[in-house]
């Protein structure tokens, strides 16, 4: 499984996102910090997933493609084997 992370530069850390699960954030000092915090959300995030009643939100969860966005900033996407 391929996702797309999104880590961007604020004023005082950066953040991540994965834009293909809605509420997926974190954030870190560093950009290795805040990419490693969003390899752990997108974990428990999928973890939770797998113990949800498929039946019941599988349709929410395939009309979340609305809330991806145009990226202005260059992004990754990376296999959830480099996370384990």
């Amino acid at each position: 499984m391929l996702l797309q992370l999104v880590i961007e530069k604020d004023e005082d850390v950066f953040t991540a996102s994965c834009p293909a699960l809605p509420g997926c954030i974190s954030w870190g000092k560093t950009y290795d910090e805040a990419y490693q915090n969003i390899k752990e959300a997108v974990l428990c995030y999928l973890e939770g997933w797998e113990r949800l009643d498929k039946n019941k939100y599988a349709l929410l969860f395939l009309r979340q493609k609305k809330y991806l966005r145009e990226l202005t900033q260059p992004a990754m996407v990376v296999s959830l084997k480099d996370a384990l």
